[in-house]
Formats: C-alpha cells, sequence, structure tokens
C-alpha cells in the first residue's frame, strides 16, 4: 500500500475553497441589531461559525411563503 504513495515536499498549500471565511468575515461586520435574512442551510452554517467566533446571535422562522429565515447579532 505504502509503495505507491509518496512524499513530496515544497508543495505550496492552495487558498481554502469554502464559504467558512466569507460568512465569517459578514458576521464580524455585523453590529448589534444587524440581521441577515438567508435559506434554512445558510442560516445553520451563520450559527455553527458564529458559535465558533464567539458572535452571539438569534434566530428566527419568517412567517411568510419564501421558507426564509433570519440571524441577529444580539452580542
Amino acid at each position: 500500500m505504502t509503495d505507491k504513495l509518496k512524499i513530496e515536499k515544497n508543495i505550496p498549500k492552495p487558498p481554502e475553497r469554502h464559504k467558512h471565511n466569507t460568512l465569517s468575515d459578514l458576521l464580524k461586520k455585523m453590529d448589534i441589531g444587524d440581521s441577515i435574512k438567508a435559506d434554512s442551510k445558510t442560516i445553520n452554517s451563520l450559527r455553527v461559525i458564529a458559535r465558533k467566533i464567539g458572535v452571539k446571535c438569534t434566530t428566527r422562522k419568517l412567517l411568510d411563503k419564501d421558507n426564509m429565515y433570519r440571524i441577529w447579532r444580539t452580542e
């Protein structure tokens, strides 16, 4: 098995391509009382990232036909 694997040195690491950095930056730019309207998948991602970076937020499901949510920065 290991005879097919080869250690390579000095290979540059490509930049991260996931949305965590973008969402993290967005949360950090929010002031207390600011909010974001998004779908449930994005709201869940924002909640997880907010918890990791220490941003206090609350979320609510909106009473509209679009099935959207809103997240507010609380602290």
